[in-house]
């Protein structure tokens, strides 16, 4: 009898939970109590964290510049920002890995592992625009 008591309890128990969820708790009132009042503050800081974070990944695909023995240097200009946009499709850590990877133009290995990174990365159609870019500029057998 006392095993019977226990198995109706649970499923009692195990049915009341979905059916309170469903029917009775109202969760969106709770939040937009809350949500009132941080929306307005809180869309003004992201805004300021989207554009600050817009800004460093800015940086760092302009940074490719900076060095004077980079890979990205003997490129014509042309070529380099059709480079730039296809980088910008990275991750912002994939852009500073393929930065320090192609710092070195005479570094074959380090330009090895940034072409597999981006082959990785990126889609096969904007590999193959990347590879058409760089393809005079880098020993064919890494490409």
């Amino acid at each position: 009898m006392k095993k019977i008591l226990i198995y109706i309890f649970a499923i009692l128990l195990g049915a009341s939970i979905p059916i309170y969820f469903l029917l009775i708790w109202e969760p969106l009132k709770s939040e937009e109590a809350l949500s009132e009042n941080i929306i307005n503050i809180s869309t003004e800081d992201k805004l300021n964290e989207n554009t600050n974070l817009l800004a460093e990944e800015e940086k760092l695909i302009l940074k490719q510049k900076d060095n004077q023995e980079s890979l990205f240097n003997y490129l014509e200009g042309n070529r380099r920002e059709s480079l730039n946009l296809i980088l910008k499709k990275l991750s912002i850590l994939d852009i500073v890995k393929v930065n320090e990877y192609f710092s070195d133009k005479n570094n074959e290995e380090k330009i090895k592992q940034g072409i597999e990174l981006v082959k990785r990365r990126l889609s096969s159609s904007d590999y193959d625009i990347f590879k058409s870019i760089i393809q005079n500029k880098v020993n064919s057998t890494f490409l």
